[in-house]
C-alpha cells in the first residue's frame, strides 16, 4: 500500500502545493482503491485536508492536466459531516 500512496502524492502534490497544503504518504486515507501497472483510481481524504474552495481546486487540477495527460480525472467529492473531505483520482500514465 505505501507504492500507492507514495505514487498517489507523486500525482496530486501539486495541485495540493497550490492551495496551500502539505500533504504526505502517511496522511493520505484510501477509501477505496485499484492500483495495476501504473493505473489508479482512488477516492481518498488526507488528513491535512479538512476542506477546499472547489473553484480553486478545479484551476489546479486543470494547470497540472496541461503538463500530465495521465490524470484522467482528479475532483472534490461530497465532504461529510465531521469527516474531511474526500477526492476521486483516476490516472492512467501518458506513457507507461
Amino acid at each position: 500500500m505505501d507504492a500507492v500512496k507514495t505514487h498517489m502524492v507523486n500525482i496530486i502534490t501539486p495541485v495540493f502545493h497550490a492551495l496551500g497544503y502539505n500533504v504526505q504518504m502517511d496522511d493520505i486515507v484510501n477509501e477505496l482503491c485499484a492500483f495495476k501497472d501504473s493505473n489508479l483510481e482512488a477516492t481518498f481524504s488526507a488528513n491535512t485536508v479538512e476542506n477546499v474552495d472547489r473553484k480553486s481546486f478545479a484551476q489546479a487540477v486543470d494547470a497540472l492536466k496541461a503538463v500530465d495527460a495521465g490524470i484522467v480525472e482528479f475532483k472534490v467529492k461530497s465532504k461529510r459531516p465531521n469527516k474531511n473531505v474526500r477526492f476521486y483520482l483516476k490516472y492512467t500514465p501518458a506513457n507507461p
